[in-house]
């Protein structure tokens, strides 16, 4: 049985954005060879990401029921699994730039340090001070950029190195999925709906050349339909909202089909209803080309192929090292 589950985390971490980090009862979380990862360095990592979350269920769900509860404690949980897997991953990494005897030149770390520094004020001696607040020293940030860095350079030489896409590999993309970058026309109606024994007084017949005279004088097709409407869309001035072509019923299709934006046509009758129908606006139909579309088709192929490739290097790397989870993945 695992000794630890991130769920139980949540109990230490409930007031994370509220409370000094450096409070919380630590606990073992994971061993990588002679390395671990603790509770402390998974709640650390993701402090900006929990204090997102509890701003989001805190202005979502006021209330805060046990739904909303379960549904916050679940989301808390893959965000630490997640920080907990990416520590592996990079202490895999770095165990195998080790491995390799590679090393960084100091020079390289200290212009990384610089820039850091750089980005956040400048101030060299401030920098230490935050550090120290933090419970950190210079040599322990130092070291951690290091680490990183060494990251990015063997990740960089065994998995972004060989990824490429090749141009016949677009194209080819592109053709098999060109209804993906199409958009067919679409429509948005209003409509004024009378009922067959709605609320109106008066007969169905009369009521529906009432309203088909007044469509014909009355410019303010909203007016008329807040009015003048028997169906619960009048509220919303009979809007209809967009909708493709293709997906309209036939009655309201031959209705429209030769009218242009800002006709009103009618009456028809659907059922036991009589509609009259604003057209409101036109979309017209979109395909956009390969050229316009080949740099995103692009990047999404190498994202693709670096996902995978990351993935197959990491499994490869876990294999080679000593690893132990005290977590539910």
């Amino acid at each position: 049985m695992k000794v630890y589950q991130l769920l139980m985390l949540t109990g230490l971490t409930a007031s994370l954005v509220n409370a000094d980090i450096s409070s919380y009862t630590d606990g073992i979380l994971a061993k990588v060879n002679s390395e671990i990862i603790t509770v402390y360095d998974v709640a650390k990592a993701t402090q900006p990401e929990e204090q997102r979350l509890r701003q989001y269920f805190a202005v979502n769900f006021p209330k805060n029921n046990g739904d909303a509860q379960a549904k916050f404690q679940e989301e808390l949980t893959k965000l630490r699994v997640k920080a907990a897997n990416e520590m592996i991953d990079h202490m895999v990494v770095f165990a195998e730039f080790k491995r390799k005897g590679f090393r960084l030149p100091p020079r390289v770390i200290e212009k990384r340090l610089d820039e850091i520094v750089n980005r956040n004020g400048g101030d060299w001696e401030r920098f230490r001070a935050t550090l120290q607040d933090q419970g950190q020293s210079l040599d322990d940030f130092r070291e951690t950029v290091e680490k990183r860095m060494a990251v990015e350079v063997l990740l960089s030489q065994e998995v972004d190195s060989l990824v490429q896409v090749a141009p016949i590999e677009i194209e080819q993309w592109y053709q098999e999925h060109r209804s993906d970058y199409s958009s067919p026309p679409e429509i948005r109606l209003q409509a004024l709906i009378i009922k067959r024994g709605g609320g109106s007084e008066g007969d169905f017949d009369a009521r529906i050349q009432q309203t088909a005279s007044l469509v014909r004088t009355e410019t303010d097709f909203s007016k008329l339909v807040r009015e003048h409407s028997e169906h619960f869309s009048a509220e919303n001035d009979g809007d209809m909202g967009w909708m493709k072509v293709s997906d309209l019923s036939s009655e309201i299709s031959d209705m429209i089909s030769e009218y242009t934006k800002g006709h009103v046509a009618g009456p028809v009758r659907l059922n036991d209803d009589v509609w009259f129908v604003h057209l409101a606006d036109v979309r017209a139909a979109v395909h956009r080309s390969f050229e316009e579309v080949r740099d995103s088709i692009e990047q999404q192929l190498y994202s693709q192929e670096r996902t995978t490739r990351y993935a197959s290097f990491i499994k490869k790397l876990r294999n080679q090292c000593f690893i132990r989870t005290y977590f539910e993945q």
